[in-house]
């Protein structure tokens, strides 16, 4: 913002963006006025073009219309100058720009890294690590109490028990065979055929 004062012209208030786009105004105007001294300087050509067709005509006319060419031609110059200076600035500015937010970002990064470095400590870190170890030994802790635990009863199995259980299974028929009836009034009736048999006079001749 101006005060009002010629001090105003160099006041540190404005922004880098600011002046690059002041500049960029400027360069504007003076775009606008070298286009309007190039068409001048063909206007004025093509009227010296025109009287050179003439046969009777002084060069008084012509004279001054091209010493007005080279005015103009000078002031389009100057205006030039001023264009390639305006650019110049304005290239500086957008470098400086740059350079602005670049030192803004390491900052930000400085910051974010203090930050970090403060709430991830490393001593912090290696206590963190080491409370994470000692919870790990005491879950091995637990269970090895638990797998020791004299109430569950280990089985003590033996090999040769095993073997001759699966032999006895295993025996050919052995699922097929009937089962002895255990009603005594049946077992004494398979006794006694069985002694009668044993005394038949045809088991005896045999």
């Amino acid at each position: 913002m101006f005060c009002g004062c010629i001090k105003d012209i160099f006041c540190p208030e404005f922004s880098i963006q600011d002046s690059i786009i002041q500049l960029n105004n400027v360069l504007e105007l003076l775009t606008e006025l070298d286009n309007k001294y190039e068409k001048e300087i063909d206007i004025k050509r093509t009227e010296i073009k025109n009287l050179c067709k003439k046969t009777n005509n002084k060069n008084t006319k012509k004279l001054f219309l091209i010493k007005t060419i080279k005015l103009i031609e000078h002031q389009r110059y100057s205006i030039q100058k001023r264009m390639i200076a305006c650019q110049s600035k304005q290239y500086q500015l957008e470098s400086l720009n740059i350079a602005k937010i670049q030192i803004n970002a390491l900052k930000t990064s400085s910051h974010t890294f203090k930050k970090f470095m403060k709430d991830n400590d490393i001593n912090k870190i290696e206590k963190l690590q080491d409370d994470f170890s000692d919870l790990i030994e005491q879950v091995i802790e637990i269970n090895d109490i638990i797998k020791d635990n004299p109430s569950v009863v280990d089985l003590n199995l033996d090999d040769i028990d095993i073997d001759y259980e699966l032999k006895r299974l295993t025996h050919e028929d052995y699922h097929l065979l009937p089962t002895v009836p255990t009603n005594p009034l049946v077992s004494k009736e398979i006794e006694l055929t069985e002694h009668v048999d044993s005394s038949s006079p045809l088991l005896v001749r045999a």
